[in-house]
């Protein structure tokens, strides 16, 4: 529309319109012409699709930089400015094309700023971003990892220390027997540590260092070591055995440099454990226990890691029964009716002993006694049908030989000596003197006194201290002492033809002596105490320090005298009870009494003049020492505050260092502080003291 001129005009042509085709038709009166055809060119102005991009190269290295650019006619112009992107840029000579490789650069290049001026057909020109050569040092590892060994699960530290431009890292784990690496994430630091298992034991590990190269340098491959704790998962078992039967303990354990050692205590598992000689394995074999070898054993396993030490399992060897001498049953020769009994005792050695006794009646053959299975066979009634009867025991136990058969003994049935009068058991105190007594009946009786200690058999007592009388009706202990407290003793009564029968078992208890200490407080300072027997305030009081601890009576002794109604623990002193004391002590529950120490009380000489109570009511006594053994006078005044004497009295003073002189003020008395002056028979002052008198 509107191109009906000779010329036509495209205002803003575009580049979708380059390449179009334009003509012209004239038109006359005449005739009709059309023009040949016009092609329309549209050129593109310079535009920068790819900007350069910043170069790190290492020291000797060249760096390229290159730009995208599309438009017509381009043209290209390269430009550095060595001081940065803020300084002057100048063209680098024969740089003219879409990239620009410079010649091998050193580090003074470093920070050198580049780009590129991009021109053509079209106007205007475009410039380039500026970017920037960075040169560096390459990378050069100085210090190499180092190989690991730690105790799982420790952690692990590689470390690698490595010089050159702006270095990064990258660890690498092998966990194969021919070494495969690969990266491990987030490594990318001068070290790398890691947890670690025991499934990581020799595992390789190395570094790559980058620097100013896109290709790394590769550390030395190391390897960790992970070592495992000791654990124990078995521990050694309670091993019972007889004696002579070989036993073994084991244990099971796992863990890195594992090693053994056997402990062994003689009291048990609570016991010390000492280390047994050349017990060094897994197992400890005793190849022929016995008794000697019961105990608590334990292993120690110690490793590269750590030390465990088992549970503690216990020996325990039981032995063959076995029957000495001394322990066969013995042949009895007793009495009827009296005593109408006779007991056969086997003593068997061994573990877990069981007994069964055999009767033979007559010289037949032996056979058992329905329920007699104890250590012990009473035969009762008594007749004299059953003399010469013969009484064994089989004794079995745990281990072999299964049983052993006692000796026979044989009964005598004869009359019996009778006991009519039973010992009686006896409480002394210790270093007391005491007796038992026996009264029987029966033809020619001999005694025999006997003890037990701490629950054994019964052994014959000597004529020998502390002990006499051992052969009749009367055994004298003299002294008795705490160490024969519980002794239990018998006496055996013995009569031809008829045996002996044995006396109730009596028991000795010896309960101990007090300890008694007695201490008071010395009166012999500057303000010893005159005061009424316990009042306040009092300095002298005895006190007993006993033991063993109990509930005690008392008795006090002044002088060798009873104190009468004195019965405590302390027994305070009033201002004339000056002498010699001691106490006697008895333990109420055991009867046992002991003398305490003497503890003599003197007065002190002092020049001080004593007055009790201050303050007081008016009423109060006045106490000063007096050095003669004989009467002396005294006055007493006493002055108000405005020095007015408001009592005076003479004292005779006739007994006792501190003998007491009361003084009653005249009622009533007005309260206030007053002075108490203290005169001789000569009216010279002796000492004042102040008192307050207070309602």
């Amino acid at each position: 529309m509107g191109a009906n001129a000779s010329s036509f005009t495209i205002p803003n042509p575009m580049i979708g319109m380059n390449g179009n085709q334009y003509r012209v038709i004239a038109t006359s009166q005449c005739a009709v012409g059309t023009s040949a055809a016009a092609t329309l060119t549209v050129n593109v102005a310079p535009a920068i699709t790819n900007q350069p991009s910043a170069q790190t190269v290492c020291a000797g290295t060249a760096a390229t930089f290159s730009v995208t650019a599309t438009g017509a006619g381009l043209m290209y112009q390269w430009q550095s400015s060595p001081t940065g992107c803020a300084g002057t840029f100048t063209d680098i000579m024969g740089a003219m094309s879409a990239s620009y490789t410079t010649a091998p650069v050193t580090v003074a290049n470093d920070g050198t700023a580049y780009r590129v001026i991009v021109s053509g057909a079209c106007t205007p020109a475009v410039t380039s971003n500026c970017v920037l050569l960075t040169v560096g040092d390459a990378a050069m590892i100085t210090i190499q990892p180092q190989p690991v060994t730690v105790c799982s699960p420790a952690n692990a530290t590689f470390s690698v220390t490595a010089t050159g431009s702006s270095l990064t890292y990258q660890w690498q784990v092998s966990t194969a027997a021919v070494p495969a690496f690969t990266n491990i994430p987030l490594a990318t630091s001068a070290s790398y540590t890691t947890a670690t298992m025991p499934s990581m034991n020799g595992n390789q590990y190395r570094v790559i260092v980058f620097s100013c190269t896109p290709t790394g340098i590769t550390s030395n491959a190391v390897t960790l070591t992970v070592n495992t704790p000791i654990a124990i998962t078995v521990d050694p078992a309670t091993q019972t055995v007889c004696q002579g039967t070989s036993t073994t303990f084991s244990v099971t354990a796992a863990g890195t440099g594992i090693a053994y050692q056997w402990q062994y205590s003689a009291t048990g598992c609570a016991g010390t454990f000492l280390p047994i000689t050349g017990a060094t394995s897994s197992t400890y074999t005793i190849a022929s226990p016995t008794p000697a070898n019961n105990g608590g054993y334990r292993v120690v396993v110690s490793g590269t890691c750590n030390t465990v030490t088992s549970a503690c399992a216990t020996l325990l060897v039981n032995t063959p029964i076995a029957i000495s001498a001394a322990g066969q049953p013995m042949s009895l020769a007793l009495c009827v009716p009296t005593n109408n009994s006779a007991t056969f005792t086997v003593a068997a050695t061994g573990t877990a002993p069981t007994y069964q006794w055999q009767l033979s009646v007559g010289g037949g053959a032996f056979a058992n006694i329905t329920g007699a299975t104890s250590a012990s066979y009473t035969v009762t009634p008594l007749a004299t049908s059953q003399s010469g009867n013969q009484y064994r025991v089989i004794v079995s136990g745990t281990c072999t030989p299964a049983g052993v058969t006692s000796t026979p003994a044989t009964l005598t049935v004869n009359s019996v000596p009778i006991i009519v009068t039973q010992p009686s058991s006896r409480t002394v105190c210790d270093g007391s003197s005491t007796s038992f007594t026996v009264a029987a009946t029966g033809t020619t009786i001999t005694y025999q006194w006997q003890v037990s200690l701490n629950g054994g058999p019964f052994n014959n007592l000597a004529n020998a201290a502390p002990y006499s009388g051992v052969t009749t009706a009367t055994l004298t202990v003299n002294p008795a002492m705490l160490t024969m407290n519980g002794n239990v003793y018998r006496v055996v009564v013995s009569g031809v033809p008829c045996g002996a029968v044995n006396s109730n078992a009596v028991t000795l208890t010896v309960n101990p002596q007090p300890s008694v200490v007695l201490t008071a407080a010395s009166i012999t300072n500057s303000t010893p105490a005159f005061t009424a027997l316990n009042a306040p305030g009092a300095q002298v009081v005895l006190s007993t320090t006993i033991s063993p601890a109990g509930l005690y009576s008392f008795v006090w002794f002044k002088n060798g005298a009873v104190i009468p109604g004195v019965t405590t623990a302390g027994y305070p002193l009033d201002a004339n009870e000056f002498g010699t004391y001691y106490t006697v002590a008895t333990n109420t529950a055991t009867g046992c009494t002991q003398r305490s120490n003497d503890v003599t009380v003197t007065p002190a000489s002092t020049s001080t003049v004593f007055v009790y109570p201050n303050p007081n009511n008016g009423t109060f006594q006045v106490r000063y020492y007096n050095a003669s053994s004989t009467a002396v006078e005294r006055t007493i005044r006493v002055l108000d505050s405005k020095g007015a004497v408001v009592y005076t009295r003479k004292y005779t003073i006739a007994s006792g260092p501190y003998a007491q002189m009361d003084v009653q003020l005249n009622r009533p008395t007005a309260k206030g502080i007053y002075i108490v002056e203290l005169r001789d028979a000569s009216s010279k002052l002796v000492g004042t003291s102040r008192i307050l008198v207070d309602y």
